[in-house]
């Protein structure tokens, strides 16, 4: 029997099998059971791409308040990185120097869902709080070592310690752009630019102070070089400069030799 002849006996077997009672039973039952598959996988990839959707506007959504509350952040951050401060008075004599710029604080709407932002991301941006607090806490630090009127020192710790949070925030927006591109996200090239100068700056002028205080430090110990004291009397007269008020007893008290 040749393939032919086979397809054609198969065919009229179906045929015939059909067009009895139990065949059209069969073929409708499993018509049911095939409709009944089609309509409950369509059903589930309908739900399933329904939340794909709904996933990916939450994602988006999170992720632009993450980048609004990190590009607010940075702009205040640059605010304060050129701020150079300015005297508590504005004419006459002053007593100590100031700044207006508000000092900024990082924070974030709680409607971002931090479940849907990169694992690693979401914890680096949620520490910027702690480094904060560290940065201000160096500030304070430097204010309370510094003497009025010009307070030296303390505007140039500020504007340093808020260029580095500012170049913080920069990183997290590049971050965000690799893991969660989008077409708000991008690199703040400008920003970048401005910070990296800004802290090349800040470090030379550091430098430079160091090394300005050494040399003033080497040439006034060549102009007051410390005198050593000598001998007996030199010894005598350190104890009688440290103990001023020892009262000197007279000859009649003093051992015999």
């Amino acid at each position: 029997m040749t393939k032919t002849e086979m397809l054609v006996t198969f065919i009229g077997w179906i045929g015939g099998a059909v067009s009895s009672d139990i065949g059209k039973f069969v073929l409708g039952a499993a018509g049911a059971l095939f409709i009944a598959w089609f309509n409950t996988r369509l059903g589930i990839w309908r739900d399933e791409r329904a939340d794909k959707r709904k996933r990916e506007g939450q994602t988006a959504y999170s992720v632009a308040l993450l980048v609004s509350a990190l590009r607010q952040y940075l702009k205040n951050c640059m605010a304060v990185m050129e701020d150079k401060g300015q005297p508590d008075r504005d004419q006459g004599e002053y007593e100590h120097w100031i700044s207006s710029v508000p000092t900024p604080k990082f924070a974030y709407s709680d409607k971002i869902e931090w479940t849907l932002i990169d694992p690693q991301l979401m914890y680096e941006v949620l520490a910027l709080s702690t480094v904060e607090a560290g940065h201000e806490e160096a500030v304070e630090s430097a204010y309370e070592h510094s003497y009025g009127p010009d307070n030296h020192g303390w505007i140039e710790e500020r504007q340093l310690r808020y260029a580095e949070l500012a170049a913080i925030a920069i990183s997290h927006l590049i971050e965000i752009h690799k893991k969660h591109p989008m077409r708000f996200t991008g690199d703040p090239t400008a920003e970048m630019k401005r910070v990296s100068e800004k802290l090349l700056e800040l470090e030379a002028a550091r430098k430079k102070e160091a090394e300005d205080n050494a040399f003033w430090l080497a040439e006034m110990q060549k102009k007051h070089p410390p005198v050593p004291r000598a001998g007996i009397a030199g010894a005598v007269a350190a104890v009688v400069e440290d103990e001023p008020d020892a009262p000197i007893r007279p000859e009649s008290e003093k051992a015999p030799r």
